[in-house]
């Protein structure tokens, strides 16, 4: 119940309170139609990302849990990037830096993300998203993996 209840986090208490109001065949039936969703094409919405430098931030630190192509790996519970909207992934990435996501000693994965992405700047976030919407591209025909 500690995900998205920092006070500063606005959508992540709607998101919060959503979620705490699901029982269980519920929380099933939501990640359910979510899983079945057709990938859509990222827009590409924020301008003044580099791709290029993406591809090696994005190397250097986030493929070892997310993978080559972004579709993250059920192994590590790490999240698929691709499909996902520029803005949105900028503004998480944000919130793991700033320690609005990820600072409860419970999540593990969050405070890894917080670690990682600590020390960067918003111009790397820009760069990792432009390079995202490219893979998203690349690899939307093919299948994720499942849990």
């Amino acid at each position: 119940s500690w995900r998205g209840a920092k006070p500063e986090d606005v959508p992540g208490n709607l998101m919060h309170a959503i979620a705490q109001a699901l029982d269980p065949e519920g929380v099933r039936d939501v990640a359910g139609y979510v899983t079945s969703m057709e990938l859509i094409p990222t827009q590409v919405t924020l301008k003044g990302g580099d791709p290029e430098r993406g591809a090696e931030i994005f190397r250097e630190r986030c493929m070892e849990c997310h993978r080559y192509n972004g579709r993250g790996e059920p192994a590590f519970f790490s999240g698929q990037l691709i499909g996902l909207q520029d803005w949105y992934l900028v503004s998480q990435m944000k919130k793991f830096r700033d320690g609005k996501r990820g600072g409860h000693d419970a999540d593990i994965y969050g405070n890894k993300m917080h670690r990682i992405t600590e020390k960067m700047t918003d111009q790397s976030f820009l760069d990792i998203s432009s390079h995202l919407a490219e893979l998203a591209v690349k690899y939307a025909k093919e299948k994720p993996r499942q849990r």
